[in-house]
Protein backbone atom coordinates (compact mmCIF):
# COMPACT_ATOMS: atom_id res chain seq x y z
CA UNK A 1 0.00 0.00 0.00
CA UNK A 2 1.69 3.24 1.27
CA UNK A 3 5.30 1.88 0.78
CA UNK A 4 4.73 1.29 -2.69
CA UNK A 5 3.06 4.22 -3.35
CA UNK A 6 5.76 6.77 -1.48
CA UNK A 7 8.23 4.65 -3.56
CA UNK A 8 6.65 5.26 -6.97
CA UNK A 9 6.82 9.08 -5.92
CA UNK A 10 10.79 8.76 -4.60
CA UNK A 11 9.73 9.30 -1.35
CA UNK A 12 11.73 7.48 1.54
CA UNK A 13 11.71 7.91 5.18
CA UNK A 14 14.40 5.72 6.06
CA UNK A 15 17.78 7.24 7.07
CA UNK A 16 20.53 8.15 5.04
CA UNK A 17 23.48 6.02 6.14
CA UNK A 18 26.51 6.47 6.17
CA UNK A 19 29.04 4.89 3.71
CA UNK A 20 32.47 6.32 4.61
CA UNK A 21 34.79 3.20 4.24
CA UNK A 22 33.07 1.86 1.56
CA UNK A 23 35.08 0.98 -1.37
CA UNK A 24 34.19 1.41 -5.19
CA UNK A 25 33.92 -1.13 -7.28
CA UNK A 26 34.51 -0.06 -10.83
CA UNK A 27 37.19 2.04 -12.07
CA UNK A 28 36.19 4.26 -15.18
CA UNK A 29 37.62 5.95 -18.28
CA UNK A 30 35.37 7.61 -20.75
CA UNK A 31 35.68 9.78 -24.00
CA UNK A 32 33.32 10.39 -26.47
CA UNK A 33 33.92 11.17 -30.47
CA UNK A 34 31.45 13.33 -32.15
CA UNK A 35 33.64 13.06 -35.11
CA UNK A 36 31.69 10.50 -37.73
CA UNK A 37 35.28 8.98 -38.62
CA UNK A 38 38.11 8.53 -36.90
CA UNK A 39 42.03 7.28 -38.25
CA UNK A 40 43.53 4.90 -36.16
CA UNK A 41 46.47 7.38 -35.01
CA UNK A 42 43.98 8.85 -33.00
CA UNK A 43 42.09 5.70 -31.94
CA UNK A 44 45.37 4.53 -30.66
CA UNK A 45 46.28 7.68 -29.31
CA UNK A 46 42.89 8.07 -26.68
CA UNK A 47 42.83 4.46 -25.61
CA UNK A 48 46.01 4.67 -24.17
CA UNK A 49 45.78 8.21 -22.87
CA UNK A 50 42.06 6.04 -21.03
CA UNK A 51 44.76 3.27 -20.84
CA UNK A 52 47.17 5.27 -18.64
CA UNK A 53 44.75 6.75 -16.69
CA UNK A 54 42.64 3.33 -15.48
CA UNK A 55 46.70 1.53 -14.90
CA UNK A 56 47.70 4.95 -12.46
CA UNK A 57 44.46 4.35 -10.74
CA UNK A 58 44.34 0.84 -10.20
CA UNK A 59 47.93 0.92 -8.86
CA UNK A 60 46.92 3.60 -6.56
CA UNK A 61 43.47 1.78 -5.39
CA UNK A 62 45.64 -2.05 -5.42
CA UNK A 63 48.11 0.04 -2.77
CA UNK A 64 45.55 1.66 -0.47
CA UNK A 65 43.17 -1.33 -0.59
CA UNK A 66 45.52 -4.31 -1.22
CA UNK A 67 42.99 -5.61 -4.37
CA UNK A 68 43.56 -5.88 -7.87
CA UNK A 69 41.40 -6.08 -10.95
CA UNK A 70 40.43 -9.51 -12.65
CA UNK A 71 38.99 -8.20 -15.78
CA UNK A 72 38.48 -5.08 -17.96
CA UNK A 73 35.56 -4.36 -20.02
CA UNK A 74 35.61 -2.54 -23.02
CA UNK A 75 32.70 -0.59 -24.21
CA UNK A 76 32.04 1.26 -27.17
CA UNK A 77 29.29 2.33 -29.51
CA UNK A 78 29.55 3.59 -33.01
CA UNK A 79 27.69 4.11 -36.50
CA UNK A 80 27.58 2.51 -39.08
CA UNK A 81 26.54 3.75 -42.45
CA UNK A 82 25.13 1.80 -45.28
CA UNK A 83 24.89 2.92 -48.70
CA UNK A 84 21.33 2.27 -49.21
CA UNK A 85 19.60 3.50 -46.08
CA UNK A 86 20.46 7.52 -45.50
CA UNK A 87 19.65 6.61 -41.69
CA UNK A 88 23.23 5.06 -39.59
CA UNK A 89 22.88 1.82 -37.58
CA UNK A 90 23.83 2.03 -34.21
CA UNK A 91 26.77 -0.52 -32.99
CA UNK A 92 27.06 -1.47 -29.47
CA UNK A 93 29.28 -3.89 -27.60
CA UNK A 94 30.86 -4.70 -24.88
CA UNK A 95 34.42 -7.32 -24.60
CA UNK A 96 35.68 -8.55 -21.70
CA UNK A 97 39.24 -9.35 -21.14
CA UNK A 98 41.22 -10.31 -18.40
CA UNK A 99 43.11 -7.34 -16.71
CA UNK A 100 47.01 -7.60 -16.92
CA UNK A 101 48.45 -9.50 -14.43
CA UNK A 102 49.65 -7.52 -11.63
CA UNK A 103 53.23 -8.10 -12.12
CA UNK A 104 52.80 -6.60 -15.85
CA UNK A 105 50.97 -3.57 -14.44
CA UNK A 106 53.85 -2.61 -11.51
CA UNK A 107 56.32 -2.73 -14.72
CA UNK A 108 54.64 -0.40 -17.11
CA UNK A 109 54.04 2.05 -14.42
CA UNK A 110 57.54 2.20 -12.88
CA UNK A 111 59.82 1.86 -16.32
CA UNK A 112 61.82 4.45 -18.11
CA UNK A 113 59.03 6.21 -20.54
CA UNK A 114 60.35 4.63 -23.64
CA UNK A 115 60.14 1.39 -22.06
CA UNK A 116 56.01 2.30 -20.47
CA UNK A 117 55.47 3.87 -23.51
CA UNK A 118 56.07 0.01 -25.88
CA UNK A 119 54.19 -1.90 -22.69
CA UNK A 120 51.34 0.67 -23.34
CA UNK A 121 51.08 -0.19 -27.02
CA UNK A 122 51.09 -3.53 -26.18
CA UNK A 123 48.24 -3.40 -23.73
CA UNK A 124 46.61 -1.16 -26.52
CA UNK A 125 47.01 -3.83 -29.24
CA UNK A 126 45.13 -6.68 -26.58
CA UNK A 127 41.98 -4.43 -26.81
CA UNK A 128 42.39 -3.82 -30.19
CA UNK A 129 43.00 -7.71 -30.75
CA UNK A 130 39.99 -8.31 -28.51
CA UNK A 131 37.55 -5.63 -30.35
CA UNK A 132 38.02 -7.05 -33.82
CA UNK A 133 37.39 -10.78 -32.38
CA UNK A 134 34.11 -9.80 -31.21
CA UNK A 135 33.44 -7.41 -34.30
CA UNK A 136 34.97 -10.81 -36.61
Amino acid sequence: GRLVFDACRGIDSEPVRETAGALVKSITAYKSFFKTQLDSQEITKWVTLLTSDVLSRVEQDSTRNSRFPKSLTIHYHCSKHNEDDSKPARIIRSVRIPFPKRKEVTIICSTNADDQQRRMQQLVERVRCAVKNKEG
